[in-house]
């Protein structure tokens, strides 16, 4: 069965800041800040559209929340934990990060993420089934168990072929592999910029009901997009960047319940008894 991690984060703490940015600035090398003074907070199981022009911005914010890129000012914790000093990113004005927080936190918080990139990083040297695998690997998931749960969900998505590496693929194919190695671990963030960019309008549908069947069983989930049809047709709330300025955030909203019935009897919460 998928995804045995029943309920780990449970219910009790949606809600409660999983993200929070108080006058956050940050750039690129010696750059004019892409942020002076961002404020942010998102509760634990909220679900967020990031939208705005290009050059608003966006990456860069996701780059903040996946740790590659490290603020030059203001307070920012993440997943619980106080995150100024954190080691390892891209620190805003082209220094290093300091070593106040060991490098190790990083690792540990980004297990709690599943990450979906506009240009895959799939992994080369794996072929599809364990690029996907991976991520329950990391999590401590032996190996039969992780690779026979990759292929039940990359069946699901459409994945055949499973025993080749990422370049033998179509750039829609390698996109749903992206997203399954994102969520094949039930994260506890989901963070994804332009997930349905490189696929068609059914697909891009049946994955967003993927990620809504994740938000029911409490994933927090940041869901960057150019696309106002899927906007439109999903309604949630949207942080708004106009020129690295963060617009109106908007309540968090509950689930919907529509997805479910979308994706049949047997949608993604019975694989994770939930």
């Amino acid at each position: 069965m998928l995804w045995n991690r029943i309920n780990e984060h449970g219910a009790t703490n949606m809600g409660q800041p999983i993200i929070h940015m108080q006058d956050i600035g940050a750039r690129y090398g010696t750059s004019a800040p892409v942020f002076s003074k961002l404020n942010l907070q998102v509760g634990e199981g909220d679900f967020y559209y990031l939208v705005g022009e290009s050059g608003s911005g966006k990456t860069s914010l996701l780059r903040l929340l996946y740790l590659s890129l490290t603020p030059f000012q203001g307070t920012f914790s993440l997943l619980g934990e106080d995150l100024q000093g954190t080691t390892g990113g891209e620190k805003s004005g082209g220094e290093k990060s300091g070593s106040q927080k060991p490098g190790a936190q990083k690792a540990r918080l980004r297990q709690e993420m599943g990450i979906v990139f506009q240009d895959f990083k799939l992994l080369d040297h794996l072929t599809v089934l364990e690029n996907v695998a991976v991520s329950l690997r990391i999590r401590g998931l032996e190996g039969k168990r992780s690779l026979a749960q990759a292929q039940e969900l990359l069946a699901w998505l459409g994945i055949e072929k499973t025993a080749c590496v990422p370049s033998a693929l179509s750039g829609g194919e390698k996109q749903r592999v992206a997203i399954a190695r994102a969520i094949i671990a039930r994260p506890r963030l989901l963070i994804a910029d332009e997930p349905t960019n490189n696929i068609d309008d059914e697909t891009a549908v049946k994955v967003f009901y993927l990620f809504e069947e994740l938000h029911k069983i409490g994933t927090t989930v940041i869901l960057a997009t150019h696309s106002h049809d899927l906007v439109t047709a999903f309604p949630y709330p949207a942080l708004r960047l106009e020129g690295g300025t963060l617009h109106g955030q908007e309540p968090a909203l509950p689930p919907r319940e529509e997805s479910s019935m979308a994706l049949g009897s047997k949608g993604l919460r019975s694989y994770y008894g939930a």
